[in-house]
C-alpha cells in the first residue's frame, strides 16, 4: 500500500530530478521538461489526495466517521425542539441518515452534505 510519505518522498526525488536537469542544461529540451512538470504535477495532487485521506482516515478511527446534515432542517429541528410548535420535521430528519453524499433526500430542492 502506498502512503502519502511514500508519495511525497516520489515528490521530493521528482523535483531533484528537475533541478539536476536544469543544471545539466536539459532545460532546452522542453519535450523531456514538459513530460517531468506532467509527473511532478500529477504526483502532487496524488501526494495530496493521499494526505487527506489518511487524515480523515486516522480521524474516523478516533472519533467515528462524520455524518453531516441538511443546514435547513438542522435549523427547522433546533427550532421546534424548543418550541411546543405541531409542525411535523421534514422527512429527511424522519429518515436514517444517508450514506452516500449523491443521495438524495426526499425534497428535490438540496443534497445533503456529508
Amino acid at each position: 500500500m502506498t502512503t502519502a510519505i511514500d508519495i511525497h518522498t516520489h515528490l521530493l526525488e521528482l523535483q531533484a530530478e528537475r533541478a539536476l536537469a536544469s543544471i545539466e542544461g536539459l532545460a532546452v529540451n522542453s519535450v523531456y521538461m514538459a513530460d517531468l512538470d506532467g509527473e511532478i504535477e500529477a504526483t502532487a495532487r496524488a501526494y495530496v489526495g493521499a494526505a487527506v485521506t489518511e487524515i480523515a482516515t486516522f480521524r474516523a478511527e478516533l472519533s467515528g466517521p462524520q455524518v453531516g446534515s441538511c443546514y435547513r432542517h438542522e435549523r427547522f429541528r433546533r427550532r421546534h425542539t424548543r418550541s411546543r410548535g405541531t409542525r411535523a420535521a421534514p422527512q429527511c430528519l424522519r429518515e436514517p441518515a444517508m450514506t452516500h453524499p449523491t443521495e438524495r433526500t426526499t425534497h428535490a430542492s438540496h443534497y445533503h452534505i456529508l
